[in-house]
Formats: C-alpha cells, structure tokens, sequence
C-alpha cells in the first residue's frame, strides 16, 4: 500500500483496534482516515465539523471497554488549541 503524502511531514499513523482495515494519519497540515480494501487505501473522509484539519496535532484509537457486546471504532484526535475530539468511525461525536 502507497499514501502519497511526503514522508517529512507525516508525524503519526494508526491502526483501528477493532477494524484494521481502518488506519489514520497525523502530520504537518495533515489529518486523513484510510480503509484499506482490495490492496490499496482509500480515503474514508472524516468529518471533524468546521474545524481546520490542518490544526489536529496527536490521536488515538480507543479500544471498546472489557465485556462489551458493542464494537465501536473510536478515534481521539487532538488540536492544536486544546480541544479533544471523539470520533466513531469517520463521524464527529463530541
């Protein structure tokens, strides 16, 4: 698989714990969502609300608690002026 994104500027990238065809990237003025399918990743477009994806700094995936029956992909995403997003899946929660 090949993200043509310039290698210098890609900070982070991270697997879903729960889905791992699913893989974010952090970087300098970067924030994408892949899923991998049939050899190739394709972006899954996330949608953090009227936020400038230029400005997300860290993540994380998030795993779903012990015993739960619910499979939820969960995403952290970190911004530059502080603020924490929850993600599910490509989706804004909180």
């Amino acid at each position: 698989m090949f993200l043509n994104l310039p290698l210098s500027s890609t900070l982070q990238c991270a697997f879903s714990y729960g889905d791992s065809s699913l893989v974010s990237v952090v970087g300098q003025g970067i924030f994408k969502v892949f899923r991998a399918a049939d050899a190739a990743l394709k972006p899954a477009n996330p949608n953090i609300g009227k936020r400038d994806p230029s400005l997300v700094t860290c993540q994380a995936w998030v795993p779903d608690p012990p015993g739960s029956n619910e499979s939820k992909e969960r995403l952290l995403v970190g911004m530059a002026d502080g603020e924490v997003l929850l993600m599910e899946g490509t989706d804004l929660k909180a």
